[in-house]
């Protein structure tokens, strides 16, 4: 199977950002057996949250941060969402924004929230939102192929996800990367490879 390069350069970037922000979570050594993990006063608890819970969280931090410039709608030029399943939830949301041609990326949880600044070029261009099929709709609508592709059972899909231009990837969430599935962003189609 011949990937064109127009589809395969954006990929190996995307992986390259992918291992490069994987350096830069925070890990947190599990707690003793019988202590009982405790949430600051007014923190929220970790949870799965969908995309449009993800962007509220990304444009509160960006209009609280003084390094961003501008009160204006930052424009999207990337979103990875880890852990995403059938209804759209993801455990973590990473967007590429841009502000007064400065580039960040914006790691979001449901309790935190990092700003990390980027001093290269996002891939693809801006992602008009009302334009794309939500992740959710787009996992539910090709179940059985992903679900096929990945040798997983459809009730139970838990994937990857990467949206860049107007091409959803979508990868197997564990594991090494063997197999990508693009679709269209606007149709959720599969796009013949």
């Amino acid at each position: 199977m011949k990937i064109p390069l127009r589809v395969l350069i954006p990929v190996l970037a995307l992986l390259f950002l992918i291992i490069l922000l994987s350096g830069c979570t925070e890990t947190v050594p599990p707690e003793p057996p019988g202590d009982m993990v405790s949430i600051a006063e007014g923190q929220e608890p970790f949870r799965p949250i969908t995309l449009e819970e993800g962007i509220v969280k990304m444009e509160n931090l960006l209009s609280s941060e003084e390094e961003v410039p501008g009160n204006k709608t930052i424009p999207l030029y990337y979103i990875q969402g880890r852990a995403v399943s059938s209804d759209g939830k993801a455990e973590q949301w990473i967007f590429g924004v841009k502000a007064d041609n400065l580039s960040y990326f914006v790691q979001v949880e449901s309790n935190r929230q990092v700003l990390i600044p980027w001093s290269n070029e996002l891939p693809g261009k801006e992602i008009r939102l009302p334009a794309v099929i939500p992740p959710g709709d787009l996992i539910t609508r090709n179940g059985p192929l992903i679900a096929r592709t990945f040798n997983k059972p459809e009730a139970s899909l838990i994937v990857g996800l990467e949206l860049s231009g107007n091409i959803y990837a979508v990868t197997q969430e564990s594991g090494a990367v063997y197999r990508i599935l693009y679709f269209d962003a606007s149709t959720g189609k599969v796009i013949n490879q």
